[in-house]
C-alpha cells in the first residue's frame, strides 16, 4: 500500500468514526425513544 492508499483509509475511518459517534447517539436515540 502507497502511503496515499494509508491515507485515504485513515480519513474514511476517522470519518465514520466521528460520524457513527455524533450520530448515533443522537438519532438511535430519538429512534429509540419513538418506538418506546
Amino acid at each position: 500500500m502507497s502511503d496515499k492508499d494509508t491515507e485515504a483509509l485513515f480519513v474514511l475511518y476517522l470519518y465514520i468514526y466521528l460520524d457513527a459517534g455524533m450520530d448515533c447517539s443522537c438519532v438511535l436515540g430519538h429512534e429509540f425513544s419513538a418506538d418506546l
